[in-house]
């Protein structure tokens, strides 16, 4: 079962208009930061991160957060069901192949992620230094960025993930439209209510992925001031362990309905 295209024609075009995306963010970043901090650790943070839910421009800053997440989604959200329109019969009449192609799809669209945030990450540590932004400790920095790699990375391939799972009984974009749609209040119940003082907080889709608001010493008592949202009891350990039990319990439900589906 080939799919040539599926790495090379998708994945330049997400890098592309990531690369534009993540530079005009940049941009923004360096003209809120510059006078404040010339720490390049807190361009990271700040720029795949953080979320500022004090801020009376809230909505429009869950927006510019997602926006990597929905240049990935657009290219990549429905490929379960792009590839079963294509090989569907094949797929259907061997049994073990049904598993085998959730797994190996699943595993094109981890790598396809992977590749993606090394690229945007790489762009904007070298606009980092260019911009006279300095590292004061290079184990602090790789520890942070490392954190905050495999956080985007994770969280961005779970929302994948589901959206994949959607479209296998969704048809067209709506599977795409309904995960963001539904990010986008979650996220905003974070501001608008006083969830974020409860325990099962912890346990709510998506907030994961926000850096910044993780009780964590890769956050140091300079950066803390800028990124002063910090809530109890959320730790990074807990938020990679949700996020990979949930990316496996996905994977699992989407290989359940794709061994239901009745031969094309």
């Amino acid at each position: 079962m080939k799919n040539v295209n599926f790495n090379n024609k998708k994945f330049y075009i997400s890098l592309f208009i990531g690369t534009v995306v993540n530079l005009l963010i940049f941009i923004e970043v360096y003209m809120l930061l510059k006078n404040s901090t010339n720490n390049i650790t807190n361009i990271f943070l700040y720029q795949f991160g953080n979320l500022n839910i004090t801020s009376s421009s809230f909505l429009v800053l869950v927006v510019i957060y997602l926006l990597n997440q929905l240049i990935l989604i657009l290219n990549l959200g429905e490929e379960f069901s792009e590839e079963l329109s294509i090989y569907g019969p094949y797929i259907f009449t061997r049994t073990n192949k049904r598993s085998h192609f959730i797994y190996k799809k699943s595993l094109q669209i981890f790598i396809f992620c992977f590749k993606y945030f090394i690229c945007q990450f790489t762009i904007v540590l070298i606009l980092g230094l260019l911009f006279k932004f300095k590292i004061y400790n290079y184990e602090q920095l790789l520890k942070t960025i490392g954190s905050l790699f495999f956080l985007n990375l994770l969280n961005t391939y779970l929302t994948l993930i589901i959206s994949n799972m959607l479209s296998l009984v969704i048809n067209g974009k709506y599977c795409c439209i309904s995960v963001l749609f539904l990010e986008v209040i979650i996220l905003s119940l974070c501001k608008y209510t006083s969830i974020i003082k409860f325990s099962i907080f912890n346990y709510i889709p998506f907030v994961q992925g926000i850096f910044t608001w993780h009780e964590t010493n890769l956050i140091n008592t300079s950066s803390r001031k800028i990124f002063d949202i910090s809530i109890s009891n959320f730790n990074l350990n807990g938020s990679f362990t949700y996020i990979l039990v949930s990316i496996i319990v996905i994977v699992l439900i989407s290989k359940t309905i794709v061994n239901k589906i009745d031969i094309l």
